[in-house]
C-alpha cells in the first residue's frame, strides 16, 4: 500500500499504457524538469544534454517538442548518439 497525503498528489492514469506509464513517471519526469527550467535560457544559445541513458532520452523528446532551437547531445556511446 502507499498513502498518499492528499488527493491532488493523485492522476487519473485511464488509457496511459502501463508500458508507459512507468517511464514517463520516473525519467519522463525527471527529464521534463530538467528541461523545463532550462527553456528560459535558451535566448543565450544552444541547449546541450549530457547523457543520453533513460533521463537524457527523455529529455530530448521533451526539449523537441517545447524549443525549436538548436538541441546538441553529448555521451560517450557512439550508438546513442547516433539513435537521437
Amino acid at each position: 500500500p502507499v498513502l498518499v497525503p492528499h488527493p491532488r498528489s493523485l492522476r487519473d492514469v485511464e488509457g496511459v499504457a502501463a508500458e508507459m506509464a512507468g517511464p514517463l513517471m520516473c525519467s519522463g519526469l525527471t527529464g521534463y524538469s530538467a528541461i523545463k527550467k532550462a527553456v528560459p535560457y535558451l535566448r543565450a544559445g544552444p541547449l546541450l544534454i549530457v547523457g543520453l541513458g533513460g533521463v537524457g532520452m527523455m529529455g530530448l523528446q521533451f526539449a523537441r517538442a517545447l524549443t525549436a532551437k538548436p538541441i546538441y547531445v553529448a555521451d560517450i556511446d557512439g550508438a546513442k548518439r547516433d539513435e537521437r
